[in-house]
């Protein structure tokens, strides 16, 4: 291979080249998981005292992906925000306290 002035170059030294401007282009890029909308997951948990509303927060607040988590007790339900699938944050908490997905009608 020839550079403009006809002098031989290797092509490691090509390779490098290429290289460092896919990591410039790398580096500026964000990742996916910045242009995704956090998912809200709405569920309808069997709760019926304080220590089960903190039971069913700790254990959501653990799960990978989860941004925020909001119990309320007096209607047992339970908004959970981040990185996430229903069926995810449904099959966890049911390990733990009955639930099943929130339908609003």
């Amino acid at each position: 291979m020839e550079d403009e002035d006809g002098e031989r170059i290797t092509l490691m030294k090509v390779h490098e080249e290429k290289m460092a401007k896919l990591k410039d282009i790398d580096n500026a890029c964000k990742t996916l998981a910045f242009h995704l909308e956090p998912k809200t997951v709405v569920l309808r948990v069997s709760m019926h005292c304080g220590g089960c509303a903190r039971k069913v927060e700790k254990h959501i607040s653990k799960m990978e992906g989860v941004i925020s988590c909001e119990v309320d007790l007096e209607s047992n339900k339970v908004v959970v925000m981040g990185d996430i699938t229903p069926f995810e944050v449904l099959s966890s908490v049911s390990k733990i306290k009955y639930a099943e997905l929130w339908v609003t009608t």
